[in-house]
Order: C-alpha cells, then sequence, then structure tokens
C-alpha cells in the first residue's frame, strides 16, 4: 500500500446548509423530492466516540495504532502506521478505541474530514484524531460514508470555523451534524452509484501512475543513450504501454483533449437521477 497522503478537503462555496427544521430544500441540494428529511448524526448511531487520548510507546513490532494521517484518499495506509505492544493494544480495544466491520472514521484533528468505511477487519485501534461512526440499522453505512466525504459536511464544517481555521473538531460538534435520511433503499442506491465512480477514479490513478513510471524509466534510459553512455535502449513493448505516435507538424499545435473536471457537486448528480425512485 502507498505512502500516500491526500490533500486538505476543499470546503465548497456554493452548497446549502440545512435549515434548522426537519425538512430540507432539495432543490438547492440537487434532489426533486422534499420528503426525505434530515437527522442528526447522534440520532442515526449508536456511537459516536474518537480513539485513544493517550500514545502508546511505539514498538518495533506489534499492532498498528491508526492516526489521521494513516487515513487517505478513504483507506488505511497500515504501511504508515505506528506499530505499539499487544498488551497497550488489547487495552485500548477494551476502551472502544478499535473500529468494526460497517463503523464510519472519520479524522477530527489535524487534518479534518477524511472519511474511511471500513469495510474488512484489519486489527487496528485508533488514536484521539480519528472519530468512530457505528451507525444503526437506519442507516446504510456506505451512504453515511459518502455523505460525510460530500459538500453536504463540507458547509456544516465551514460554518464551525467562526472565521478562524478549524484545526480540530469535537464529537460534540459531530454529534450535531445533520445528514439526509431518505428511504434505506435508496439509500443503498445512491450508495452503490457513488461507489461505483469512486472504484472508477481510483483506477483511472492507478493507471496514471503506472505509466508515469513507465515514463520515468523510458526518460532515464533515453536521456542516459543521448549523454553517450553505453546503455542499450530498451525495447518497445506495444501490449505493455504502447508509445503514442509523433505529432506531425499540421497538428503539433492541436491542444490536447480536457480531462473531465470533477467536483464534489457532480458527485451527487445520482440524487436527481433516483430521487423518487
Amino acid at each position: 500500500m502507498q505512502n500516500t497522503q491526500s490533500p486538505r478537503r476543499r470546503l465548497s462555496s456554493n452548497a446549502m446548509l440545512p435549515p434548522q427544521n426537519s425538512k430540507v430544500s432539495w432543490r438547492n441540494w440537487g434532489m426533486s423530492d422534499p420528503s426525505f428529511a434530515t437527522k442528526s448524526l447522534w440520532s442515526v448511531c449508536s456511537l459516536i466516540t474518537d480513539g485513544s487520548h493517550f500514545s502508546p510507546t511505539p514498538c518495533e513490532e506489534g499492532f498498528p495504532i491508526v492516526n489521521a494521517k494513516d487515513i487517505p484518499k478513504g483507506r488505511i495506509n497500515l504501511s504508515s502506521c505506528t506499530l505499539i505492544s499487544e498488551s497497550d493494544w488489547r487495552l485500548l480495544c477494551l476502551q472502544n478505541c478499535s473500529p468494526t466491520v460497517g463503523d464510519v472514521l472519520l479524522s477530527k484533528d489535524g487534518t479534518i474530514g477524511r472519511v474511511v468505511h471500513y469495510r474488512e477487519e484489519l486489527g487496528v485501534v485508533l488514536l484521539s484524531s480519528v472519530a468512530i461512526l457505528r451507525p444503526t440499522e437506519a442507516i446504510d453505512s456506505e451512504f453515511l460514508a459518502q455523505v460525510l466525504a460530500s459538500f453536504i459536511f463540507d458547509k456544516q464544517l465551514f460554518g464551525l470555523q467562526s472565521g478562524s481555521a478549524l484545526k480540530r473538531l469535537v464529537l460534540g460538534d459531530i454529534r450535531k451534524i445533520k445528514i439526509p435520511s431518505p428511504p434505506l433503499s435508496q439509500q443503498r442506491r445512491i450508495a452503490e452509484i457513488l461507489s461505483t465512480v469512486d472504484d472508477a477514479i481510483e483506477a483511472t490513478e492507478a493507471l496514471i501512475a503506472k505509466q508515469q513510471q513507465i515514463k520515468q524509466g523510458l526518460m532515464h534510459d533515453l536521456f542516459t543513450q543521448a549523454s553517450g553512455r553505453r546503455s542499450p535502449l530498451p525495447a518497445p513493448n506495444k501490449q505493455a504501454h504502447p508509445l503514442p505516435r509523433p505529432r506531425s507538424p499540421a497538428n503539433s499545435a492541436r491542444p490536447a483533449k480536457p480531462l473531465p473536471n470533477f467536483t464534489r457537486s457532480h458527485r451527487w448528480d445520482g440524487f436527481r437521477r433516483i430521487g423518487r425512485c
């Protein structure tokens, strides 16, 4: 697993905060069904807590403890986790500092807003910079994770800043966050659509990273050859990584086709299509 860090979340400036009453103006939120109510996280979660407030002594070998830095891009990066002793790990498990399958993890200190849907048991415990949200049967856990990764959470987080940079999110504020609460069948459909998009993005990023590595290797070989060193040029493998055809002078000035510019609002287009399913 790569030890890469994702950038700090950007707050959407055009998102609408939910009103104080129980109903939401879904026209502003991109949904057509006005019957969906909002609920606080506290009302749809059986547990909202955080990890350990003391840092166990690191060990050369042991069990992983997760900090906010260890959950980039929606996954737990085990390779960057600190290791602790078995005795400390067991103690933290007894103190509700270990997630269970189906929980949603949310970074709340330092870099705020990184979200992980805990889909498989990894045997980890958490530090206090990561909150554990355990949804009830009334809310789909993948749907909850998608909401927390959206403009809905971002705008409410922006409202908590009060003109100053927010470096920590307390559990009391997390419990008050409002989320949409459509019927469970629609929650699962929305989560399925957005998860499919996430999988496509992840596959594309992996392909880009692979091609960048190939390019770096080719640049090394080609420039080494150009500098006069005796390094044979590799035979191009068209099946593994076909090389692009050189541009002719006639089309050399043709601009490259731009990549789609995905924003947070695009992630919620699925609402418009299935709001009345």
